[in-house]
């Protein structure tokens, strides 16, 4: 259709109450895709994958089986928005959160990844962490094809992530249909390679050891194994790991992640506690009511506390105000933190009612 049209009648839909802004959104980011203005799809996909990685991290272990099948099928369609207008821009300083996002909603760990108990810790690990488990002679490679609707269309790109790079560094490779038409030569060729290896040449100079995690066709393909050469495989050149994703770098080696704080403090406590009257109130419930009340100096003690983590090269990340809820506390189990620290009001409760919510940090 028109897409400038289409465009300015979503933009118009923006100033609108009541509407439902996470469609008009997204089909405004895809819009701007079509109208070959990636910045601007960009954009807005972000504020989505942005809204839609937070609520990840607060909700998620509320969720049934069916509501997060549900969650996925809207997420999915902002990202693939985010992934093609990244590609397209060529923007270096993005491919780092490409390199982040990609395992979350692609390569088909929607589901199967967010079953497992430690999903959330997992899906705080970033490209940093990656990088730190990597020598100086080894390098970490995640194949993606950019989402289309038709799978001969998809453009296959490589994200490669050396030791000492600045950003993950993007290389096209080609097109879904031009890799299925290498297949028909076979494995006895160097035509495969020439697509999805000789693009990588310059990147992975002096690298001897690869892990790599594929997408789409390349599922089907023993890439590790193809022709580089007349002479030579691509085995013979580097030493090949398969990999779902090289986030399996620091699942499996999590003494590599450094030292890091988590702060929670100045908290938001329910207003409607503040002037609790009632008679009626029980020993419990006063104890509860006054500890709703803002708690004073906690706002200063956590950021003294930042300050010192800081100094001595520790990251914290800080929860205050409406960001330091229950959910987000117990999102942290089996996360490797080294420093936890609670500026909040307290009270106890009987056992039975907090069994089964015990917070467990390995590494604290």
């Amino acid at each position: 259709g028109n897409y400038d049209v289409a465009k300015e009648h979503f933009l118009k839909y923006l100033d609108f109450q009541g509407i439902d802004q996470y469609n008009t959104i997204d089909n405004l980011s895809m819009c701007y895709l079509f109208l070959n203005k990636p910045d601007s799809a960009y954009h807005y996909a972000n504020i989505l994958v942005k809204n839609r990685r937070d609520y990840i991290v607060h909700n998620f272990e509320s969720l049934s089986n069916r509501e997060r099948e549900l969650f996925w099928d809207r997420a999915s369609g902002p990202f693939n928005n985010l992934c093609n207008s990244i590609v397209k821009s060529g923007r270096a300083d993005l491919m780092g959160q490409l390199y982040d996002d990609v395992a979350l909603y692609s390569k088909g760990l929607l589901l199967t990844a967010s079953s497992s108990p430690d999903y959330i810790e997992r899906l705080q690990i970033n490209w940093h962490d990656v990088q730190r488990c990597l020598k100086k002679s080894e390098a970490a490679v995640e194949f993606i094809a950019t989402p289309h609707e038709e799978a001969d269309s998809s453009l296959y790109v490589a994200l490669v992530l050396r030791y000492n790079s600045e950003q993950p560094i993007m290389i096209k490779l080609g097109k879904g249909v031009e890799i299925k038409s290498a297949i028909k030569d076979g494995y006895t060729t160097s035509a495969l390679s020439e697509i999805i290896w000789s693009p990588l040449k310059d990147e992975l100079k002096d690298i001897k050891k690869v892990w790599f995690s594929v997408d789409g066709i390349l599922h089907k393909i023993p890439i590790e194994y193809l022709p580089y050469n007349k002479k030579k495989n691509i085995s013979d050149i580097y030493q090949l790991y398969r990999l779902t994703s090289t986030r399996e770098l620091v699942i499996h080696n999590p003494n590599l992640i450094e030292e890091n704080g988590v702060l929670y403090g100045d908290l938001t406590y329910t207003p409607s506690s503040y002037n609790s009257t009632s008679n009626n109130d029980s020993d419990e419930d006063l104890v509860r009511t006054a500890s709703k009340r803002p708690l004073p100096y906690a706002k200063d003690e956590i950021k003294k506390v930042s300050t010192i983590l800081k100094d001595k090269g520790i990251p914290c990340k800080i929860y205050d105000q409406d960001q330091g809820t229950r959910s987000s506390l117990l999102a942290l189990n089996g996360q490797p933190i080294s420093y936890l620290h609670l500026a909040t009001h307290g009270y106890y409760y009987e056992i039975d009612t907090i069994k089964g919510e015990k917070l467990n940090i390995p590494s604290l």
